[in-house]
Order: C-alpha cells, then structure tokens, then sequence
C-alpha cells in the first residue's frame, strides 16, 4: 500500500503550558503546610468531539495551574484511529512538585458510515486506497469508499494515478490529458530532448531530467501494466493477478522518456528479480491506451526525401508503421535499397539490408550486406550476424562477422559483447573482441573491460576500467587502464548541495609511460529544477598549470527548454560562441550560432539553421536542409508515429537506420 491507516499518536506526550515558572520549594507551601491540592487542568477545545468516518482529527491538547508551582506540564494518552468508528478516550494528566495528580478526559466519537461500493472496470489485482478504506481490486473490480474520497491506485510502492471515486471508474481515467492530434502528438514527443543536455555526470554520458509530459508517462505505465497483465493483452483488461507477489516491492517512476524506460536501472533489476520482461516493440503501449481512449487519428506518411539531380528516397511501410524500404538513386548507374523486416507478434527488428544495384543497363556492379538479428526472452539482441557479399553477386559471402551479446541469467544486464571475424567466410573466426561487465549488488557497473585476441579462449585483457560507489550507488571513484598506449586514469567523483542546486565534480589524473602526469576536472552546477546550468572543464600539467580550459552555460525558456548556451576556452583564448534556440507551436524551429572571435562582445560570424514544419507538426525541411514529402494516411496512426520519431532520434537497433534522415539536436550546443 501507498499509504498506510492514518494513525493520530498520542502515547507518552507533553505538552508545555503557557506561561512558565513554579516554585522550587519541594513538597512544602512557603508557610511550611503540606501541599496537598492537586492542579487545576484546562482542556483547550471541546471536551466532546463528534467526527465523521475518515475526518482528520487534531490533538488541541491541554494546560494546567497548581496553586502553589503555577503553570505545570500537561501529559496525555490515547490514540484515535479515524478509519475506524468508535469512541475514543484521551486522558490529560498533570502532576504538581508535591506528588498531587490530577486528571481529565476528552471524547472522540468516530461515526459509523456505511461504504459505498465501485467498480472499476479494465484492471485487476492492483491495490487501492480511499481516506477510509484499502483493499485489492478483485476479478469484479469492487472497491470500497465514502462520498467526496480520492482512490489511489498503485502496484507495491508505485503509484499509478488518482481519481475521484465513484460508483464507476474505468482504467482511462489513468491516462487523461492525451495530445489527440498529429500535431500535438509529434511535438509531445519531441518534448524530453529539448528539456535535456546530454553532459557527463557519471561513467558515460547521461541525460539530466527531462520535463516528461502525459504521453511518455501514459506509453510507461502502459508497457508495465501490459507487462503484468496475465496474457499480456489489453483488449480483454489489464489483470495483474498473477504477478501480485512479484510487484510487492516494485517501486518505479512513470518520469522518463518513453524510449528509455525499461532499460532504466531501476527496471532491469524488476525484471532481474521477477523474470518478467518489459521488451515489447516501441508503439505497443500507446497503440492500446490511444484504442482504450478511442482517440483515433489521420496521419499522412512520409514518403519522400527530394534529392538533387531527381534522386529522390522513397519510403515505405508495414502495418505497425515500421519502415520495412528506403530506397533511392545512388549515383548516376546505381540505385540503392534499405530493406527492413519484422517479427509479426514483438515487432523485433529480424534483418537489416542494404543492396546497391545497377540502373538499366549501366554495368554497375552489384553489393549486399545484410545483417540477421536474434534476441533473449526479454527482447534484448542477443546476435547479429553481418554479411557482406562478393562484388557483382547477391548470393556469395565474402566475408563474416558475428555479435554476441550474453546477459547475467539470460535476463537484462550485459555481461559479455563479444565480436568476431571470419574474414574469408568459411566458418574460422580469426580475430575475437569482447567487452566484458560486472555489477555490485545495486547493479550499478564495476568493472568494463575490452579482450582482443585470434579466439575467445586466447582474449586478453586490452583496456577497461573499475569502479566503486557508495552504499547508496553513488559513483566515488574510477580507475581505467589501456595496454596500447601504457596509460592509466584514476578519476574521483564527488557532488555537494549548494544554495542554487546541486555541484558535481569529476577530478582525474592520466599517467602514461614516459610521459608528465596531466589533470582533468570537471564540475557541473545543477539548479533547484535540476537543470545542467554550467559546466566548466580545466586541462593541467603536472605541476596543475592550466593548459585549456571550456566553460559551458546554458539557459532555458518557461517551458524548459534549451534556448541559448554560451561557450568559451576560459584564459586560453578570447574567443566565444553562442547558440540561440527558437522553438515553434511544433518544435526547434532554428539555431543561431554567433563567434565573437576577439571576445570584444561583438559577433564576427553568425549562422543560422532551420526547420519547417507541415499542419499535422511533420517535418518539411531539417536542419541540413533536406524536403520531406508525404502522402497517403497510415493504417496505425501511433505506430507510424512513434516509429517516425524514433529514427530521427536513432532509437531504433540498426546502425544504417539511424543515419538515414537526421538528428535534430546534432548541431545544438553541447560539452
């Protein structure tokens, strides 16, 4: 349960009178008389009070008077549970310095009410609670409340949202507040990159909080329940039942990019632990929260990239929205394909191909690569295969390389990636590469090291690194070493709250065979909304003289967004640059760059890089300056939309997939 009965304490507390003073004459009245008058306890309140079922109730407390210490302390007891009628007693106690004991009473009376019954249709086997009443939604999705209460939803620790109850509640009042046209729906997703700066914060880059509005948060809580759920199918309800045990613990955010949520830490533990797996294609969760909604939509496909000299890309699609065909002329005699194909029940990327063949009869030469994917019971790659054929033939092999990928268990966490080659194709691997991973018990990395060698039994360790943290999983310390060049990095982490926010820094010293000693240190300042605000970077010798230096800031708009960030190399050079972001109804419409090359605040150069934008938020023209055109309107609006958005921000596995339109933030201002 979120929240546990709502418990009013009183056991063994004090509460001082007003005033102060009393006499400090011991048993006897000041004429020698015995004190034997006990003090005189005023309840500040009512000494009856009458509260419905589930109403707050607050301790008013009491004060007392002795005739002879004066104002004296006032103890009571009791407690009053509000989630349960009845008639409850507190007990005021006040004792003078004779020993004289006085007390009083005051009632509580908690009124019986009779609970109303709701149902809630579409989800089974998640906790619910009211003001008054808790429970689990059982397989008629009965709950219990009292008129004017919230139910709160939730799965172990993880709360999935709050409503009004009611006689009738269904699982879409979950998703409220949807993008319900194309347009709101691409800008929705576009939403988390231009809230984030991609920084080094820890072993490898990472992104700083994004802002994470209703549809991110919908596609994650989605994809759990959709996890959870015993058939893992939504059109019959969602019915958890079967993994209540494994989900008692569970305690997860809703907040983060919607391409990023299972591969979070937090949820690779779950699946770890549980052996339930989050792999699902990328629109699955949102495709059903859109039906359950029955929002329904019109969107025109993208078909078309205009090249130069007519050699246009066309593009094609599967049911999902899947690219599945780019194609294209290449050269004057070529013309060029990507082809795509797909499991028809997970929507896992199955094969990759490129083929370049000639036009008419130019005489081109033919070439294919392809590359054959397979995954682990929790939809993550477990090979791949890349081939790439002889020259002039689609069916003959030159040469072979394989990818494999093995996890802890067989689950989540990478432990080995390993690559080999089989240069002439004949099934002997001559060379092999691996990248092994260890985890501590937070699964946070501790070790990454890379192995080379002619087989996998002949690897040897190349370069890597280890890593230690707290008890908390804080990164403290790193310490790398590489065989080529004989050099070694040991690097300390540490962070600190500051009035503004948060200070993390990174502080390295690199040591190479017959070389000085250099130094690193970088150090980040966040602000209160955890925003990357600055970061600056200082180069030194041995001797800590500073040999470069960059300084990075950054600002952002109301929405929080990235709109300016300014650069410069501190005391080693007089030059600045500065980005400015314009952003539009459907996203970063420009970026203008200016260079102040003598740093006397006077631009010497200025830039500036566009996109436009179509009336459904679909991109026209990028920022290298390539035209988009569409057409006919897709069979799964959600689907299509999702996969569009994931290849221009190169989610999707496949290298060649990701390059083919564009990044929309690769020329905004980064460290």
């Amino acid at each position: 349960m979120l929240n546990k009965a709502l418990i009013v304490s009183l056991l063994a507390s004090t509460i001082t009178a007003c005033g102060g003073g009393g006499s400090s004459s011991g048993d006897e009245t000041p004429s020698g008389n015995q004190d034997t008058i006990a003090p005189v306890i005023t309840l500040t309140g009512e000494s009856t009070i009458t509260l419905s079922l589930g109403a707050s109730y607050t301790e008013q407390g009491a004060t007392a008077i002795d005739d002879v210490d004066g104002t004296i302390n006032v103890n009571y007891s009791g407690d009053v549970d509000i989630k349960f009628p009845g008639s409850y007693t507190i007990t005021y106690t006040a004792t003078d310095a004779a020993g004289n004991i006085a007390t009083i009473t005051r009632i509580i009376t908690i009124l019986d009410a009779v609970a109303n019954t709701g149902v809630l249709t579409d989800l089974v086997g998640v906790n619910y609670e009211t003001a008054t009443q808790s429970g689990v939604i059982a397989a008629n999705g009965e709950f219990q409340y009292l008129a004017d209460e919230t139910l709160t939803l939730s799965i172990g620790n993880t709360l999935l949202g709050q409503v009004p109850a009611a006689a009738n509640v269904s699982i879409n009042s979950l998703f409220t507040g949807l993008p319900e046209t194309a347009k709101a729906i691409r800008t929705a997703l576009r939403m988390p990159e231009y809230t984030s700066t991609r920084i080094r914060t820890d072993i490898y880059p990472s992104m700083t909080q994004g802002r994470y509005n209703a549809l991110h948060k919908a596609s994650n809580l989605m994809q759990l329940l959709l996890a959870l759920d015993n058939n893992h199918d939504a059109s019959d309800g969602i019915n958890i039942t079967d993994n209540t045990a494994a989900t008692s613990n569970l305690d997860i955010s809703f907040d983060t990019n919607l391409f990023e949520f299972s591969d979070s830490t937090s949820l690779k533990a779950f699946q770890h632990t549980s052996n339930i797996s989050l792999g699902m294609e990328v629109s699955k969760p949102l495709s059903e929260v859109y039906k359950l909604m029955d929002i329904t939509l019109s969107v025109p496909r993208r078909t078309t990239k205009e090249g130069t000299n007519d050699r246009d890309q066309t593009y094609l699609y599967n049911t999902l929205g899947q690219l599945t065909q780019q194609e294209g002329q290449q050269t004057s005699d070529s013309l060029s394909r990507y082809a795509f194909t797909y499991d028809d029940t997970s929507g896992l990327m199955l094969s990759d191909e490129f083929t370049t063949n000639p036009v008419d009869d130019s005489g081109y030469e033919p070439y294919r690569e392809k590359i054959i994917y397979t995954y682990n019971n929790f939809g993550l790659e477990a090979s791949n295969t890349s081939e790439k054929y002889v020259r002039g033939s689609t069916d003959v092999v030159e040469s072979r390389k394989l990818y494999t990928n093995i996890y802890v268990d067989d689950k989540v966490f990478k432990k080995n990636a390993r690559q080999q080659n089989d240069i002439n194709a004949d099934g002997t691997y001559t060379s092999s590469q691996s990248v092994r991973t260890e985890y501590n018990d937070l699964w946070k990395l501790t070790s990454d090291k890379t192995y080379v060698g002619a087989t996998p039994e002949e690897e040897e360790f190349d370069y890597g690194g280890t890593y230690s943290y707290t008890a908390d999983g804080m990164i403290t310390a790193s310490d790398d070493e590489n065989t080529n060049s004989n050099s070694s990095e040991q690097t300390t982490y540490s962070q600190k709250e500051t009035a503004e926010g948060l200070e993390r820094s990174l502080n390295s010293v690199s040591s190479r065979v017959g070389h000085d000693d250099t130094k690193e240190i970088i150090t980040e300042y966040f602000n209160s909304n955890g925003q990357l605000v600055s970061k600056k970077t200082t180069e030194l010798d041995k001797d800590d003289n500073i040999t470069g230096e960059s300084n990075i800031v950054y600002g952002y708009d109301a929405d929080g967004r990235v709109n300016s960030c300014q650069f410069d190399q501190g005391t080693q050079s007089t030059s600045k640059t500065s980005q400015t972001l314009t952003y539009g109804d459907a996203g970063l419409e420009s970026i203008l760059t200016s260079t102040d090359s003598d740093g006397d605040g006077t631009s010497d150069s200025e830039e500036t890089i566009s996109m436009s934008y179509g009336e459904n938020g679909e991109i026209l023209t990028d920022t290298d300056g390539q035209t988009f055109l569409y057409g006919e309107p897709v069979t799964n609006a959600i689907g299509y939309l999702l996969n569009e958005h994931s290849i221009d921000k190169g989610y999707v596995e496949s290298p060649r997939a990701m390059e083919m339109f564009f990044n929309v933030t690769s020329h905004k201002c980064n460290p």
